[in-house]
């Protein structure tokens, strides 16, 4: 899968260096969703994680558009 943190492109080794308690949320987009929003990038499914220290403002728009996600699979 495609990994994201705090709305970078990221690594595998990245997310397992986080601190577990420095995140404030996982999100898993799928099928075409993922392919949507991010590409061939996305084709496997795409993991979002947001950090405590991500701004609040960039947290609510994204939280908004993975709601409207939702409702849409």
């Amino acid at each position: 899968p495609l990994y994201i943190v705090d709305g970078i492109i990221s690594t595998k080794k990245i997310i397992s260096d986080l601190n577990p308690e420095n995140i404030e949320s996982i999100n898993v987009i799928k099928s075409k969703n993922a392919t949507v929003l991010y590409g061939s990038q996305g084709k496997n499914g795409v993991i979002i994680l947001t950090t405590k220290e991500f701004p609040k403002k960039k947290l609510k728009k994204l939280k908004r558009v993975l709601k409207k996600l939702s409702k849409e699979e």
